[in-house]
């Protein structure tokens, strides 16, 4: 439980190092009379009253960058729905509110634009197609109400249903069955754009997008201090060498990426596919179901995107190390999927798969620079670091990056990436 008096909680007052922090209030806006509003609409029922309202905080320091999330507990009365003090959850998404780092770094960025044409466009579509397979899977939460200007997205509370984060590195099979899901996701958006139900390239604000890019510089920054931090390694001084040549490089390569090839594999990424952004379901230890969430960042573009994700910011080094297995997996459920659907164009093959991993393999520097230090880093106690050294955010996490790069196990996990990266030819400049 948050605590008011918490030094890391803002309260409503302005502050300008909010990126690990909590927010504990939310905007005036977001009140009892506005979520009655919202349910009304909802449920069709104008007469609908609520009759208790509780909005708290409803995640940790550094789970969320790009919105302030917020849990609300209801009470509520409504005639036409036979509901008489019924209790409900929901889950409440917005838009940086307070003066500070967030705010200025979200500024016009679409996430919300993005996010909610996928809860009322492009998910209805992907359920329906899948039911009539006789696929029962729910990809997301349902989503309740959305609004722009203020921006708003209010789901339902799927915590109640067993549904749970989890921040510890999956196993192999928990990966298969996390990749199981995301071909299921893939193929559904890649059936979409090649029948022309949607035009999902309309999709074109991913992370290395320069609708994104530009305002993030933490990304540059975060390959520089890479670079820095590994400099010890000796035995690794070519591979250095080709790294900080790639430096002035760097995010014009990834941009690259972020764009579809007219002729090659391209579908919908979720564009953010870490931990994080996942909720799990556990019956007696074992995983039984998986959800999707935070659709800000979307993409249509090479599946190599969110692939990479999952390898490198869902898993360990040694379920990595099968990564053929996985793939293959992945694609059988791909193509299953498509021939369930009755698709009969003609499907990428496996080799394919592989060739599109290789071709757009610097994804896994941006991996390896960015994400794997994450997976052991304590984001509340970077929270409390940024607050005791009244230093901001992200300068902070640069920091403790570079220790982390010095510490094992990234050192050993390092000792395995760097001469893959040399010997697939990632390193190249052109």
């Amino acid at each position: 439980e948050i605590a008011a008096e918490d030094p890391k909680v803002l309260n409503g007052e302005v502050k300008n190092n909010d990126l690990f922090e909590t927010v504990l209030n939310p905007p005036n806006w977001l009140n009892q009379k506005y979520l009655e509003n919202a349910l009304r609409d909802y449920m069709h029922d104008k007469a609908l009253s609520i009759t208790e309202c509780s909005i708290v905080p409803a995640t940790k320091p550094g789970d969320n960058f790009a919105s302030v999330v917020f849990r609300a507990q209801i009470t509520f009365t409504s005639t036409k729905n036979s509901a008489t003090d019924e209790e409900v959850s929901y889950i409440i998404k917005v838009k940086p509110f307070l003066e500070g780092v967030k705010k200025d770094m979200m500024g016009d960025i679409p996430f919300f634009d993005t996010e909610i044409k996928m809860y009322t466009t492009v998910l209805p579509e992907m359920q329906r197609l899948l039911s009539q397979t006789g696929d029962k899977d729910i990809i997301a939460p349902k989503i309740i109400h959305h609004g722009l200007n203020p921006d708003i997205i209010m789901f339902e509370d799927i915590g109640k249903n067993g549904y749970v984060l989890n921040h510890t590195a999956l196993s192999y099979e928990n990966t298969q069955k996390l990749l199981i899901k995301l071909a299921k996701f893939h193929a559904l958006s890649y059936y979409i754009q090649k029948e022309e139900i949607l035009d999902l390239s309309e999709f074109n604000c991913g992370l290395f997008s320069s609708c994104i890019a530009s305002k993030f510089e933490i990304l540059q920054q975060s390959f520089n201090n890479f670079i820095e931090a590994i400099n010890e390694y000796e035995e690794y001084r070519e591979i250095i060498n080709k790294l900080a040549a790639l430096k002035p490089y760097f995010m014009k390569k990834l941009n690259a990426i972020y764009k579809p090839n007219p002729d090659g594999f391209n579908v919908l990424n979720h564009g953010d596919f870490h931990l994080r952004n996942l909720l799990f379901r556990f019956v007696d230890d074992e995983l039984d179901h998986i959800s999707f969430i935070d659709f800000q960042i979307s993409i249509w573009a090479t599946p190599a995107i969110d692939l990479y994700y999952a390898l490198y910011a869902a898993t360990s080094s040694d379920v990595r190390d099968r990564q053929h297995e996985l793939l293959r997996r992945y694609h059988d459920e791909f193509t299953l999927l498509l021939s369930n659907l009755g698709y009969l164009k003609k499907v990428p093959s496996l080799l394919d798969l592989h060739i599109e991993l290789l071709q757009y393999g610097f994804i896994e520097i941006f991996m390896a620079a960015c994400f794997l230090p994450m997976q052991y880093m304590d984001l509340g106690a970077l929270a409390e670091e940024a607050t005791d050294e009244q230093t901001e955010g992200f300068d902070v996490m640069l920091l403790v990056m570079k220790k982390v790069f010095k510490q094992e196990p990234l050192k050993e996990i390092l000792s395995k990436l760097l001469p893959k990266f040399l010997n697939t030819g990632i390193l190249e400049i052109s």
